[in-house]
């Protein structure tokens, strides 16, 4: 199977550049490049690569198992699926563009309604309700700041510094996020039980809770798996 030509013909049909897939799924230019030149070596290794292709393939509306076992049997790869194939960045699937015609079809539908609507007998005029009462202008009750400290509950604040790295965080039960953090972009997540954080790299990705620096979880390279309770 010829993945690279794949995903070129698909990307085409939709008549979309590489820059245009690269802002929405937010996998860099040269890595879908490399991925349409049937390039992998180019790829991260291991679960990266594999998660690349995939959120790629799903973007494009297509086979993404089908293209991942190509991918794995090309490089070699293990075929059973693991709890670390699974990452990727969820996108929505790309729809084709409108052609001139749709556009034309469109102004023209337009112009009809406004030759339909622009000339119909305004109104009748309505008599005035009474004026509402005036608002109380007494101020709301604002809970006390102990209150307000206990509903804050947890704060977690994730950096990546120096490269990228998967990651998975589960707030208070429900996946919040599960996908790539970059080298400068941060994420912050707000729970009120707890918030159970998975790193697949974990050298790269600096840990806040509630203020407080965690620094890093693990080395580069590190999958690292921990959980943060309110009040622990």
């Amino acid at each position: 199977m010829d993945i690279g030509s794949t995903l070129k013909k698909a990307r085409a049909q939709r008549k979309l550049s590489l820059a245009e897939v690269e802002e929405a799924t937010k996998i860099r230019l040269k890595y879908l490049q490399a991925m349409e030149d049937n390039n992998f070596s180019l790829l991260p290794p291991g679960m990266y690569g594999s998660a690349f292709l995939r959120t790629y393939a799903r973007y494009l509306a297509l086979d993404a198992d089908e293209l991942v076992a190509a991918y794995k049997e090309a490089a070699g790869m293990a075929q059973a699926p693991t709890d670390d194939d699974a990452p990727y960045t969820e996108v929505r699937p790309a729809r084709a563009r409108r052609g001139v015609w749709g556009v034309l079809a469109a102004l023209v539908a337009l112009g009809a309604a406004v030759g339909v609507f622009g000339h119909r007998s305004p109104p009748a005029p309505t008599a005035p309700s009474a004026p509402a009462p005036a608002a109380s202008t007494r101020p709301a009750p604002t809970a006390p700041p102990a209150q307000v400290a206990a509903a804050s509950g947890l704060n977690l604040v994730l950096r990546a510094t120096n490269d990228y790295s998967w990651l998975r965080v589960t707030v208070d039960g429900t996946v919040a996020y599960e996908g790539f953090l970059y080298a400068g972009q941060e994420k912050d997540f707000q729970g009120t039980r707890d918030i159970d954080l998975r790193l697949g790299n974990a050298g790269s990705v600096r840990v806040l809770l509630n203020g407080q620096d965690y620094g890093y979880l693990g080395a580069t390279g590190d999958v690292v798996q921990r959980s943060f309770t309110a009040g622990g």
